[in-house]
């Protein structure tokens, strides 16, 4: 009877110890007009609004506590799960704060004074924007750099990099990943990225080039930006310049032009890195190599290993891939995708 008693205490203290914080936390909550929590289990700490206003509370062992008061027009967390970061708005300017859970209270990282603030992924930067120009805020140094015209977010996810602008030129700053660190200057009319995250093609005065950023190889700025179409295979740039072809491979191992000025080169589907390549009537096959131009024509072969090739008249069909073909047969005992 006595431990039926001291477990009927003990049940009862929990109910009222329940009772306590979660009556607590509802009478809390029928004050605001609107709830954000932190997370979606409803942790703390929580932005709240009320009168269309905007503070933020924390909960530390039942106890409530305003961090920030509600006086902001517009409070943010940022998408970031390890720290918790808040982009404020009050009178149309914006700062950064982050929550100090130790001391359960909030850090001014940037005062609200900037003409706008946005939040770059995975690089735990800051795009902060002030009397018509923009910084880098680096949450990590926790310190603002740079000075320029315009900054545009691009890349996320892996290598992170922006383009920044400075005195009506472009450059690229690499912020997260391998290349972290990483920079071209802002010395260009443009830039536009070529598939990969560390090739792009560079403008200046009109004319443009490749640049390889891993290599620090580029062709040269050669080609008439309005004249010159590039399309890529992988590594390899089919270039036409003027009704000029010629082709460009650029890796880490290399960058160069394998053939130039011919009437034309396209790819064939069959075989890997495989180009017809002509010049007056004749056609030469590319497969690691350029062939002697002897042949009337060249087309797709039968399978993704061959290709016909026409001569005085004749078809024949030829093996183009025999190294690839072994790599694709152990790739698909693996039971990947040969690219």
């Amino acid at each position: 009877m006595k431990n039926f008693k001291l477990i009927f205490l003990i049940v009862l203290m929990a109910v009222n110890i329940f009772n306590t914080v979660y009556a607590g936390e509802e009478q809390d909550n029928i004050k605001y007009d609107e709830i954000t929590y932190a997370c979606k289990d409803f942790c703390y700490p929580v932005i709240i609004k009320k009168n269309n206003k905007y503070g933020i509370i924390d909960n530390g062992y039942g106890v409530y506590k305003t961090i920030v008061p509600v006086e902001y027009d517009l409070i943010t967390k940022t998408p970031d799960f390890t720290n918790i970061t808040y982009i404020v708005k009050k009178q149309n300017k914006y700062g950064i704060f982050l929550f100090n859970g130790f001391e359960q209270k909030i850090d001014v990282l940037l005062d609200n004074s900037y003409d706008d603030i946005k939040f770059i992924n995975n690089a735990l930067y800051f795009i902060v924007k002030k009397n018509n120009k923009y910084q880098l805020y680096n949450f990590n140094a926790r310190k603002l750099y740079g000075n320029y015209d315009d900054v545009i977010q691009t890349r996320q996810g892996g290598d992170d990099y922006l383009i920044v602008k400075k005195d009506n030129k472009y450059g690229v700053i690499y912020i997260y990943g391998r290349f972290k660190g990483s920079e071209i200057k802002c010395e260009f009319d443009s830039i536009e990225e070529l598939y990969k995250d560390y090739l792009f093609k560079l403008e200046k005065d009109g004319k443009y080039a490749i640049y390889n950023l891993q290599t620090k190889k580029s062709t040269g700025f050669i080609f008439d930006k309005k004249t010159t179409n590039i399309q890529r295979y992988g590594d390899y740039f089919i270039i036409n310049d003027n009704g000029k072809y010629s082709l460009y491979v650029t890796n880490i191992w290399r960058s160069k032009f394998i053939i130039k000025n011919c009437d034309e080169i396209s790819h064939l589907s069959h075989g890997w890195q495989v180009y017809k390549v002509k010049k007056g009537k004749k056609y030469a096959l590319y497969k690691g190599k350029l062939s002697l131009f002897i042949y009337d024509d060249i087309q797709d072969g039968s399978d993704y290993y061959h290709v016909f090739v026409k001569k005085n008249n004749k078809w024949k069909e030829i093996p183009v891939a025999r190294v690839e073909r072994a790599l694709g047969f152990f790739f698909n005992l693996l039971g990947i995708q040969a690219l």
